[in-house]
């Protein structure tokens, strides 16, 4: 009996999978004759064989397809009109993806952008780092680089994680996915904004109490989350430092606030003794020391970037 009942588990299970296959592909169908119809009728100036059309990726903000050699298109909604209204900033970054048109049409935000050959994600995955910690110090620095330059235009990003660092055929670093973006003086924002399971405790904590968080200061410690994954290859697309117990008695004890509970469970607590002891056994003290700086639980207690390019750039002079 309890051998017919796996097997009649392990059937309906490959029958979903089966059903979640055919609706993809359907939907891909259909998303791709959405973009043929906005290109045929916005007059973007993009030539584009529909065979060529394939989505690339896909994440909170949207999904990413391939229109030819040269450029990819983001489908998304028409939710955050900072971005919109940021285009022509965008552009003065040297180090953001170039964006060639962005189009609203039918309820959906088309953004044409210029197409890359790999995200960091793919580096990291491959072990492009490993055993070279020139070529990571120097390709972090680009990064953060481009994060000042940002940063400087009052642009905060809010979702810096490998998959959204892109390389292109030159072998230089390009942001991407200003989806969350945020342009804002100095002082706290409220907005819930990125990748949840990415979230630091004070934004975690800001977000609870309703007292706002630093979206500069944010993007810092996010650097230190991709820092992270290129010293030691970690392969979770996000997580928090600080433990889900903690988070969960925090909410807990807010009363009426707990409708922040199913965000804030998604922090992942797994700055465990496992990974302390990882950071703890750096060889490089400076990078080490840099790395636990960035990744501090209070932002006060963080870096600058300027600081942070000084000690990247004293590293790099060091491995010379």
């Amino acid at each position: 009996m309890r051998g017919y009942v796996s097997v009649l588990f392990e059937f309906i299970l490959i029958q979903v999978s089966l059903v979640q296959v055919s609706l993809c592909n359907f939907l891909d169908v259909f998303r791709k004759r959405e973009i043929v119809k906005m290109l045929d009728q916005c007059n973007v100036g993009i030539n584009c064989n529909p065979d060529e059309i394939k989505r690339i990726g896909s994440g909170f903000n949207g999904s990413v397809y391939t229109l030819n050699d040269n450029f990819v298109l983001k489908v998304g909604e028409e939710d955050n009109d900072t971005f919109y209204d940021s285009i022509n900033t965008l552009k003065q970054v040297p180090g953001v993806a170039k964006i060639q048109n962005v189009v609203d049409y039918d309820g959906k935000r088309y953004e044409i952008m210029e197409r890359c050959v790999c995200t960091l994600k793919d580096r990291i995955n491959r072990g492009f780092y490993s055993n070279n910690p020139r070529r990571l110090s120097n390709h972090f620095l680009q990064i953060v680089k481009i994060i000042s330059d940002l940063h400087k235009k009052r642009i905060a990003h809010l979702d810096l994680k490998p998959s959204n660092i892109m390389f292109d055929k030159n072998n230089n670093v390009k942001i991407i996915d200003f989806g969350s973006m945020l342009l804002c003086n100095d002082g706290k924002s409220s907005a819930q904004r990125g990748t949840f399971r990415n979230y630091s405790f004070d934004v975690a904590n800001g977000l609870v109490k309703g007292t706002g968080y630093d979206p500069f200061k944010y993007d810092i410690w996010c650097l230190g989350l991709v820092l992270y994954k290129m010293v030691f290859i970690d392969e979770m697309e996000g997580f928090g430092r600080y433990s889900l117990n903690n988070l969960t008695n925090l909410v807990a004890s807010l009363g009426n606030k707990k409708r922040y509970l199913g965000k804030i469970l998604k922090v992942r607590g797994v700055f465990n003794a496992e990974y302390d002891k990882n950071i703890r056994g750096m060889s490089t003290s400076e990078l080490k020391n840099l790395l636990t700086s960035m990744l501090a639980k209070y932002d006060k207690n963080r870096p600058s970037l300027d600081e942070i390019i000084k000690t990247l750039q004293r590293i790099e002079k060091n491995q010379c």
